[in-house]
């Protein structure tokens, strides 16, 4: 264990003015310094898993890892120097977010989360540059003042879209951890000097969880449109997202490339089209080849390539990117350059020992062999795949008839209320002024998202500003007390779910959460790890491309 010795002393929070670069989330100069004493080894492997997922959600490799470091000190909680790399972690902060109960994890994730993106967003560099044309203008230094505010608050918010990306719920948890922290720390709820008070650190922390709902509801309504088949509408989402927050993650660059190449495979035919590629999320739905097909989808695979080229560069080591990748070039005909991302693509999952993605690379390998005209070879490739997909092009290389996914049962199809609400009657109430929106963004000149607030649920909504009745609804349940036709709930297991249902339309799968769509049903199932419920979605779409 590494134990970093500091011998400056400072207080409030942002910037140590007396340790240039370093960026703490509070200071008490009174508070002891490290010593040599051992911290618990289950405390420092709790908090660098937590530490390593929100590193691996942030994706960027084109910089320096930063070093994780717990020390037993008692004056910065968590503290970041982004010149050196390194993200520090006192035990006594660590302790406080335990505190926290239910929330504990995501306490810890908001904290480390805030000061990783110090580093990952530089802003010693723009703390110091700022700074340096102020005293050029005025001939003086200005001290500290509203730049380090504006850091803060970017530092909250992106940290906390980090922390949800990495799959922890942020929302609601920093202005209590703050309390928590100053009261631990003994720290003046007062302002001092250039440094903000508590009760202004809580509104920074307030306005950044708006933001965050915002953008998380943003991103999590482009996966959903994703899963139903709507490209166009959730590739405008993610743009939005990445022109507004300007938040680098390879998750969002490869989401784009996914849409684009989704598109494209949308226009080519089925007879072009023989085998069912790993991307896919409704193949059999293609349209047909119409006029200008073959230049729009050269111009989408190509908008694919650049997006995953630039998911793989934030990550040097994103297998996902790298299955992409090969899709793509193959779509193009280019099997060389295929078979190279196709096999760098199965050696990361290999290593990473991520079973899902390592059929996916199967199939797709198995695909590269098969037009290539190794039946043996993609014959063992899909039979090693294991999964529904491999099994599929097997049937379809050995030539037989009806190959395919297993079909979707219609079930008990009535319409499931929840909280009242009548998706089939929601538009109408509101264009009668009758549902009150939470959230009301414009996406673009046409889009518009909005979010309702209900007891059990959300609804998430896009309306379309010229077109009248033109709209998509989602509405979303996780509370565990709250079923779907009397057998699905929180908590079902994906055997409970294909055993009632039968096969989904569509499977949309990122890490260990997948998202399946139950199209007969207008269902989506969010599922986590060991492919349980989360909670479960309905939909309502009149949506016109």
């Amino acid at each position: 264990m590494t134990i970093f010795l500091l011998v400056a002393q400072s207080d409030g929070f942002g910037q140590d003015s007396e340790n240039e670069g370093v960026f703490a989330f509070a200071f008490n100069k009174f508070g002891s310094y490290a010593t040599d004493a051992s911290i618990p080894d289950k405390k420092i492997e709790k908090a660098t898993r937590v530490f390593n997922m929100l590193v691996e959600a942030k994706g960027v490799k084109n910089m320096r890892r930063p070093t994780f470091i717990m020390q037993n000190a008692e004056r910065r909680p968590a503290w970041t120097k982004p010149g050196d790399a390194i993200v520090v972690l006192e035990e006594k902060a660590y302790d406080i977010c335990i505190e926290t109960g239910k929330d504990s994890m995501n306490a810890l994730a908001a904290l480390l989360a805030h000061e990783l993106i110090h580093y990952y967003e530089k802003h010693d560099w723009k703390q110091g540059f700022t700074h340096q044309i102020a005293e050029m203008s005025t001939g003086s230094s200005t001290g500290r003042g509203t730049n380090d505010l504006d850091l803060e608050f970017q530092a909250d918010y992106m940290g906390g879209l980090l922390a949800h990306m990495a799959g922890y719920q942020t929302l609601g948890v920093m202005p209590e951890l703050l309390k928590k922290i100053y009261d631990g720390y003994h720290l003046s709820e007062l302002a001092e000097g250039a440094h903000p008070s508590l009760k202004n650190r809580k509104v920074i922390a307030q306005n950044s969880d708006l933001l965050l709902t915002k953008y998380s509801r943003i991103f999590d309504m482009s996966l959903y449109m994703t899963a139903i088949g709507q490209y166009d509408l959730a590739r405008q989402y993610l743009d939005f997202l990445l022109v507004k927050t300007q938040f680098q993650s390879r998750e969002i660059y490869n989401n784009i490339g996914v849409l684009s190449l989704l598109s494209a495979i949308d226009l080519f035919s089925a007879d072009e089209l023989k085998y069912h590629y790993p991307v896919e999320l409704e193949l059999t739905t293609r349209m047909s080849t119409r006029a200008g097909a073959h230049e729009m989808r050269t111009v989408l695979l190509e908008d694919a390539l650049y997006n995953f080229k630039n998911a793989s560069i934030l990550d040097e080591a994103f297998s996902t990117a790298f299955l992409n990748l090969s899709t793509a070039y193959l779509l193009q005909n280019k099997v060389l350059d295929a078979s190279y991302y196709a096999q760098k693509a199965l050696e990361g999952y290999t290593a990473t020992q991520d079973s899902h993605g390592i059929s996916e690379a199967n199939v797709l390998l198995g695909i590269i062999a098969a037009v290539q005209g190794e039946s043996d070879k993609a014959s063992d490739l899909f039979i090693a795949a294991n999964s529904v997909l491999g099994r599929n092009n097997l049937c379809i290389l050995k030539g037989r008839d009806e190959c395919g996914m297993s079909p979707e049962r219609n079930t008990n199809n009535n319409s499931n209320i929840v909280d009242g609400v009548n998706l089939n009657q929601l538009y109408a109430r509101i264009m009668q002024d009758k549902e009150q929106a939470l959230l009301s963004i414009d996406i673009d000149e046409q889009n518009s998202f909005h979010s309702i607030a209900k007891p059990n649920s959300e609804i998430l909504l896009n309306l379309n500003h010229n077109i009248m009745g033109d709209y998509t609804f989602f509405q979303l349940v996780n509370s565990p007390g709250i079923n779907y036709q009397g057998v699905l709930e929180v908590g079902s297991s994906y055997d409970d779910v294909v055993g009632y249902f039968g096969q989904p339309s569509n499977e949309f799968c990122a890490n260990d959460k997948c998202i399946l769509n139950f199209n007969n049903h207008n269902l989506l199932l969010n599922m986590g790890q060991n492919r349980i419920v989360e909670g479960w979605i309905l939909y309502k779409s009149n949506f016109r491309k």
